[in-house]
């Protein structure tokens, strides 16, 4: 469910900025609080208040997995955030071009 296998087609599919940001918002709640308990103290939390939040947490999930060493179905609930962030912090280059994109 919260595997990139499942959101990449909808990050993929989203046309505007405001749909990727719904779309990442959606694949926030769609952790369970019981889920997001398991996180770590220090580890970014999954909440995304604006299209800008979206490559930070890519960067901060990334970081914060690859220093982690504890309970492999925590490393890979982070794993799968960074890989989701990630993509979507991707997709966003298509709305916003800069100099290198």
């Amino acid at each position: 469910m919260h595997r990139l296998e499942r959101w990449r087609p909808l990050i993929q599919g989203s046309t505007t900025e405001a749909q990727l940001l719904a779309l990442m918002r959606e694949y926030c709640g769609s952790w369970l609080p019981s889920e997001l308990a398991q996180l770590p103290p220090g580890s970014p939390r999954c909440h995304v208040d604006s299209t800008d939040d979206i490559a930070g947490l890519a960067l901060d999930f990334t970081a914060y997995e690859l220093k982690y060493d504890g309970p492999e179905d925590v490393r890979q609930m982070l794993h799968d955030m960074a890989l989701v962030f990630t993509a979507a912090a991707q997709h966003m280059k298509r709305f916003r071009p800069g100099p290198l994109g």
